[in-house]
């Protein structure tokens, strides 16, 4: 085993500062990359939200529309029964 006394105390104290500035600053690095990923995550959540609503939104108005073309042709063939029941009497 090496003996460290000859490299002093002053070198380890600098080595060991050096890496903890690396090692803090990596860590505040990657605090960043989370906290942006989250951010995008939360913008694509939100985007997605959006355009679910509006399909769902395009979806009622089509269901609408149906609907009143099923209504419109049940008065038409009303009117066609009462039309062909008069001309039976």
């Amino acid at each position: 085993m090496t003996n460290l006394s000859h490299y002093g105390s002053d070198n380890l104290t600098e080595d060991n500062k050096n890496v903890n500035d690396f090692l803090t600053a990596e860590l505040e690095r990657y605090k960043d990359q989370v906290r942006i990923l989250k951010e995008k995550n939360n913008i694509d959540k939100a985007s997605e939200s959006c355009a679910q609503s509006l399909e769902i939104d395009n979806l009622k108005h089509i269901l609408s529309e149906y609907l009143k073309e099923k209504e419109s042709l049940k008065q038409k063939v009303t009117l066609l029964k009462n039309d062909f029941q008069k001309e039976e009497s």
